[in-house]
């Protein structure tokens, strides 16, 4: 909630407000796009598809650049844990 609201308040008065009236449709409509969409399906994209590939690309780079810094260095693990990184608990 804390994230949440501020954001969607902040999205509903920058269209209201400060978008044109052409964009302002398409873009209302996009919104209304993405509330439709069910939470659970959002979650299930990101367990399947990007912890995945965060594991494979991002966490890997993390490690090398900021393996200096507790939690960061060591192996990096599958990716699917807490906070998707196996090697934070250490």
């Amino acid at each position: 909630m804390v994230i949440a609201v501020p954001v969607g308040v902040g999205a509903a008065i920058f269209l209201a407000e400060a978008v044109p009236p052409k964009p302002r449709l398409w873009l209302s409509f996009l919104v209304e796009l993405l509330a439709a969409v069910p939470s659970v399906v959002f979650g299930l994209w990101g367990f399947a598809v990007l912890v995945p590939a965060l594991s494979h690309t991002v966490f890997p780079a993390m490690a090398r650049v900021l393996g200096w810094l507790p939690g960061f260095g060591g192996p990096t693990g599958s990716g699917f844990g807490l906070l998707t990184r196996a090697s934070f608990w250490r």
